[in-house]
């Protein structure tokens, strides 16, 4: 008991000690070294500077302001995540110190942790709302988590408070507007920057991103690929179109032709269009399923930003063995969201009537149909935009002539796209499954139809040049039905030589 006693007392004269030499520091040297520190960090002597701050953090740990001036002394020398632990200790002590708000958001953005940063900086606009680098930062972190409807509009914000940055206010509201597709808008901030600055790093970029949105931008385009194809199962399908009752069971090549010439015209509320397209299909053996298509389409896309209205319509028309087989017209509304970029959201709702040019044996084969479809895609960009993952879903109601074509569909697809290794060289994946249930019987079998088809797409593109891609591609089809007939499996690979202008 006397030796717990005896330890007692020595803790409370070192306790008592050690609070009499910090009330002794703090009443006299403590503001002094501290002064010390401000000094030597203004005169970028960055060691002597930590070293007077640590000081007086040790002896006082309650001293905010020595807290503050260590994070900015880390800012410094590009500690940035030390910097972040004594913003945040001097912030705990003091939440009065007001401007510990944006060098924290500052030491967040360094480090990459954009949505802290944008925290911070919401934080920091309450008490200096008219720092234009408060703004500058944030539109920064919001262009590099690819809110650029957001980041835009701050960087204009910039130019305004402090006219001297307005070359970099006008380069990166250029290129925010740019990666919009504003490319009307961009050219006019970046042709700027390139006026102003012409040699340097920032103006060369400027011109980087203007001859993209000149290619962009022409108003006339084509397109167009040439290839072979060898198919194990030729089965009848324009437009890749869900038609299986032509299903020969044989194999054969075809030789394949694509041809596409777009008009665009650019207007102050979107972008109209007009194309016209060309397939060509010419088996080497089985030349009854010689398949010819022509589209016309006129379409229109918004410049709204970021919830983008589009709006299509299209026409086609097919003959098969030079006979009159398929016409349909195809009404497509559809609404693009970029609001939460990397993530691209599209709805659509899709309207088509089908004729077809043949006379059915039955009433009950007739497939003339209407049929209305809702669906949506997901977008994932990833590996810096140059890839993406896209998740989709369709649901479709068609009602024909002749009751074995009523059915509904519910469908599901995964594709992805990546570059290889290899330069030049991506990757596209893509697999879908669709469960169509019919509304009757089929009048033949005698019997409810019910088809789950699986189909997988693998590709391999080459880019030769800027006009030039040559690709290598394989399909899978597996079409799954309760009723024998309309089963089949099929495997198509194909080589195609593009060429795009």
């Amino acid at each position: 008991m006397e030796r717990i006693g005896i330890i007692s007392l020595v803790f409370i004269f070192f306790f008592f000690l050690q609070s009499t030499v910090h009330s002794q520091f703090s009443s006299a040297e403590e503001q002094k070294v501290l002064k010390e520190g401000i000094l030597l960090l203004g005169d970028g002597s960055y060691d002597g500077a930590l070293e007077k701050f640590s000081k007086v953090a040790e002896i006082n740990p309650a001293n905010s302001d020595a807290h503050y001036y260590l994070g900015v002394v880390y800012s410094e020398v590009g500690e940035y995540q030390k910097a972040i632990h004594s913003y945040l200790e001097a912030l705990r002590l003091n939440p009065e110190l007001r401007e510990v708000h944006f060098k924290l958001a500052v030491a967040y953005y360094e480090l990459k942790q954009y949505r802290e940063a944008l925290q911070e900086f919401s934080e920091a606009k309450k008490y200096t709302p008219d720092d234009d680098m408060i703004y500058y930062y944030e539109g920064l972190s919001y262009y590099n988590i690819k809110r650029y409807h957001k980041s835009a509009p701050l960087f204009k914000k910039v130019r305004t408070l402090n006219p001297d940055l307005a070359l970099y206010s006008h380069y990166w509201e250029g290129v925010s507007l740019f990666q919009q597709g504003l490319y009307k808008e961009a050219q006019s901030h970046l042709g700027r920057v390139r006026t102003d600055s012409p040699d340097s790093p920032l103006g060369n970029s400027a011109d980087e991103f203007l001859q993209i949105i000149r290619d962009s931008t022409r108003p006339f385009g084509f397109d167009a690929s040439w290839g072979v194809e060898y198919d194990d199962n030729v089965t009848l399908q324009p437009g890749d179109e869900d038609i299986e009752t032509e299903i020969s069971g044989k194999e054969d090549w075809r030789i394949v032709t694509n041809l596409k010439g777009t008009y665009r015209r650019f207007l102050k509320s979107g972008e109209f269009g007009v194309y016209y397209s060309f397939y060509q299909s010419l088996g080497k053996e089985l030349s009854d399923y010689d398949l010819q298509g022509h589209t016309c389409s006129l379409y229109f896309s918004s410049l709204m930003r970021p919830f983008q209205p589009f709006i299509q319509y299209k026409y086609d028309y097919y003959f098969v063995d030079r006979e009159r087989y398929l016409e349909k017209h195809s009404f497509k509304p559809s609404i693009n969201i970029t609001a939460w970029t990397p993530l691209i959201t599209q709805f659509y709702w899709l309207y088509e009537k089908s004729n077809y040019l043949t006379s059915p044996l039955r009433e009950e084969y007739n497939r003339d149909s209407e049929s209305n479809s809702v669906g949506f895609d997901q977008y994932f960009l990833i590996m810096q935009d140059r890839g993406n993952i896209k998740i989709g879903g369709v649901y479709e109601e068609n009602r024909a002539r002749g009751e074995d074509w009523d059915y509904s569909s519910s469908e599901a697809s995964l594709s992805i796209y990546l570059p290889l290794p290899l330069p030049r060289t991506t990757v596209m994946v893509s697999g879908e499954y669709e469960d169509k249930d019919f509304a009757h019987e089929d009048s033949y079998f005698e019997k409810v139809r019910n088809d789950e088809k699986l189909t997988a797409i693998l590709e391999i593109t080459y880019q030769i040049n800027k006009r030039w891609n040559i690709s290598l591609g394989y399909m899978y089809t597996d079409n799954n039905s309760n009723i024998d007939f309309y089963q089949y499996r099929r495997n198509i690979t194909s080589l195609l030589a593009s060429y795009s202008f």
